[in-house]
């Protein structure tokens, strides 16, 4: 074809796909001498006898080598097909940068390359599968395993180092025991892990242990069920991370931490519910009986169904039903149903 002095063998042809039956593995081919072929499939190279094997699909465009030894043309092989530069897409398997010219050992012109659409950083020795979608699958010579989607989505196994990286914008992992989503939904982030112990209740997602990352709000709204949200969406807030046990599906225990680093822990039960809420400023500890602990730089302050005992560097000052202790570094004070005891440096009074 191009200027080849090596007489063609007439049992074989070159030709150019124009049709694709994939389902009965069937193609048209017109040859370059003027042959318009139907039904005539192409060949593998490993498998086909059962589901093993590597099985490969032509598009219609596709520069290919037909034989007619069998006694029917069958597509052998492919050949890259020459064009512009300025006419291909190529893919690149990482860096993209184009390699060093070591040399040109064809005829054609300088415009036009002999595989303008392989990875322009190839090298010697590796072994790239590459599809239309951009997706790649690498053996890299140096000894580098690939396979790449889009370049935030892939895996690197590398003997460098023994490392494995895996990029991904948004992660699904789904086991006998839990469920693990990491979604950007609409430019909200969001990772939510869930267990069970319950091999019939993972089956349907029903959990029983769950923590929520990033916008909180909108994990504990839509969990794995990201393909019907709800609407509207509930309204990010401070929490970056939330701890939650559920049973039957009602929250029996949650632990939060907000972006100020304020944690809260809450616990409920058939005794009553108790938060626990730890920031910069203060500890407090709250039962749904009423009592209260408030413990920050003015002291402990403790409230209490009937009274309050108040701790600061003041003294102590316990008030309860019908009475008052107040301890100070001038003495001590207690009234009691209309009656009183006064310690001080002087002595003890009486009323």
């Amino acid at each position: 074809m191009f200027s080849n002095t090596t007489p063609p063998n007439p049992m074989f042809d070159e030709g150019i796909v124009v049709q694709v039956d994939s389902s009965t593995k069937n193609c048209k081919v017109k040859t370059l001498r003027g042959k318009r072929l139907d039904q005539v499939q192409w060949t593998e190279s490993s498998g086909g006898s059962g589901r093993g094997g590597i099985r490969t699909c032509p598009q219609m465009g596709d520069r290919v080598v037909v034989m007619y030894g069998l006694g029917f043309p069958l597509i052998f092989g492919f050949l890259a097909k020459p064009q512009s530069t300025e006419n291909s897409f190529p893919i690149n398997i990482d860096t993209g940068q184009t390699l060093v010219d070591t040399g040109s050992y064809s005829a054609m012109s300088t415009l036009v390359k002999g595989d303008s659409n392989k990875p322009s950083d190839i090298l010697n020795g590796d072994h790239i599968i590459s599809s239309e979608g951009s997706a790649v699958l690498g053996l890299l010579r140096a000894g580098t395993a690939y396979i790449r989607s889009s370049p935030l989505c892939q895996i690197v196994l590398s003997k460098l180092d023994d490392v494995v990286k895996i990029v991904s914008r948004n992660f699904e992992h789904y086991t006998d025991v839990s469920s693990d989503i990491v979604k950007n939904l609409g430019g909200r982030i969001y990772r939510y892990v869930a267990y069970t112990n319950d091999f019939s209740k993972a089956k349907q997602e029903d959990y029983k242990y769950h923590l929520y990352y990033g916008d909180t709000a909108l994990a504990e709204a839509v969990k794995t069920d990201y393909l019907v949200t709800p609407v509207p969406l509930p309204t990010a807030n401070s929490v970056l991370f939330k701890e939650q046990v559920t049973v039957t599906g009602s929250e029996v225990m949650h632990r939060t931490v907000t972006d100020a680093g304020i944690e809260e822990t809450y616990v409920t039960g058939a005794g009553g519910t108790s938060t626990v809420t730890v920031a910069d400023s203060n500890v407090t500890i709250v039962r749904s009986n009423g009592a209260t602990i408030v413990v920050d730089n003015a002291g402990i302050r403790h409230t209490y169904s009937g009274g309050e005992i108040n701790m600061s560097s003041a003294g102590i000052e316990s008030t309860f039903s019908g009475g008052v202790i107040n301890m100070t570094s001038s003495g001590i004070n207690i009234t009691f149903g209309g009656h009183f005891v006064n310690v001080t440096s002087g002595g003890v009074a009486f009323g």
